[in-house]
């Protein structure tokens, strides 16, 4: 259903025909605004700070902008402290902690101009 209703949103990332990473995009209502949400954002470790992750936030932020969004969020593990500092790197901001089942994940948005 979300391929539907936001089929730029699914992006595979591919070097020679084979698939090196995923993004997924959507548009969310969160308290009461409408945001840019990223499902999914995953580049196999070969392919990691080779560029392919500044590649794909820049299509990100084109997508939402093309929307006329203010801002979008995602979720990263705590644990995940090599993509905390990408999202860091790229502008994002915690928004807060949130508690799951399996593991506590931080809520970051990244404002767009």
């Amino acid at each position: 259903m979300r391929l539907i209703r936001f089929p730029e949103g699914l992006v595979i990332v591919e070097k020679g025909g084979v698939p090196i990473g995923q993004i997924e995009l959507q548009i969310k209502k969160i308290e009461n605004k409408e945001i840019g949400y990223v499902n999914l954002f995953y580049l196999t470790p070969e392919y990691r700070e080779k560029g392919y992750g500044s590649i794909l936030i820049d299509y990100a932020e084109s997508y939402f902008y093309k929307h006329k969004l203010k801002e979008y969020q995602l979720r990263v593990s705590t644990t995940n402290q090599r993509a905390i500092r990408f999202y860091k790197k790229y502008g994002f901001n915690l928004l807060r902690i949130e508690k799951e089942e399996t593991v506590p994940r931080y809520r970051m948005r990244k404002c767009l101009a």
